[in-house]
């Protein structure tokens, strides 16, 4: 008899196939995904997350990681992807009286302006400045305020393996000289997410916020000339930067010491040399 933690994912991609990969040996997962996947390594049923089949999956899971990924900026397919999926599960959750012992939403740093001056943890209350933040707020604010017992992790740029290729940002032209700012950016290596998601749920935490970044502290204009040089690539002329920016420093503290996350990538430059590094 099978007795391991079922782990439902909401969005299979690159996130739910490192998921699977990472703690396969300790958790059965099952992904939903609207699209196929190559050689997915748990078993994916294909349909929107909105689907009415989806009953029975969160009926089977412990625990759910809503993790989807809108496949382009426009609005109104941000807004279908986090808020209105979000709403949706959380109906067929109070419809069918189903209540898993966590639900881990993979929100954003994004939902931080980046227009202050400030050290940013999570006792701060986000000041609403895009359409994108409010969305992401929104979609934070649904799950909390559903009464199921609710886990979000706040997520820098992921990268590692399926994500956060730099390589082809920086010769398709889309870094530029006007990109060189000197805002600090954030990011958390995808398997740093995993072991996020495995602690939260080992650990039975729930009701909690926690901020996913590395600890690169890298701004903008450094990262950018640290691909440049690493690649062997010159960033284009886009123009000057602005001059003033308003800056902010996320933190992971709480992470680190609530959650007990230990980073398997501290730094995403040193990533970034080793894997430039290593022989295809």
């Amino acid at each position: 008899m099978n007795d391991k933690t079922k782990i439902l994912i909401l969005g299979f991609g690159a996130l739910g196939r490192a998921l699977a990969h990472r703690h396969g040996a300790h958790y059965e997962f099952r992904g939903i995904k609207r699209t196929p996947l190559a050689s997915a390594p748990c078993p994916v049923l294909l349909m929107p997350i909105m689907d009415a089949g989806i009953v029975d999956s969160l009926a089977w899971a412990d625990h759910v990681v809503f993790c989807p990924a809108a496949s382009t900026s426009d609005l109104e397919a941000y807004r279908a992807t986090y808020l209105d999926n979000m709403v949706s599960i959380i109906a067929r959750m109070a419809e069918r009286r189903i209540t898993p012992r966590s639900v881990i939403l993979i929100s954003s740093t994004g939902v931080y302006p980046e227009s202050m001056e400030e050290f940013i943890d999570e006792t701060h209350e986000p000041v609403v400045k895009t359409e994108r933040q409010e969305i992401l707020l929104q979609t934070e604010r649904a799950l909390i305020d559903s009464g199921l017992p609710y886990v979000v992790l706040r997520c820098g740029g992921l990268y590692g393996e399926g994500r956060g290729d730099f390589l082809a940002r920086l010769a398709d032209g889309r870094i530029t000289s006007a990109m060189l700012s000197g805002q600090f950016v954030h990011f958390i290596h995808v398997n740093d997410v995993c072991d996020a998601i495995d602690l939260a749920i080992s650990r039975n935490v729930t009701g909690e916020i926690f901020n996913l970044v590395d600890d690169s502290q890298i701004r903008r204009a450094e990262f950018y000339r640290f691909l440049s040089s690493l690649y062997g690539l010159p960033i284009p002329d886009g123009g000057s930067p602005p001059e003033i920016v308003r800056d902010r420093l996320i933190s992971n503290a709480k992470a680190k010491s609530q959650l007990g996350l230990t980073l398997s990538s501290p730094r995403i430059t040193d990533y970034l040399q080793r894997t430039a590094a290593s022989p295809s």
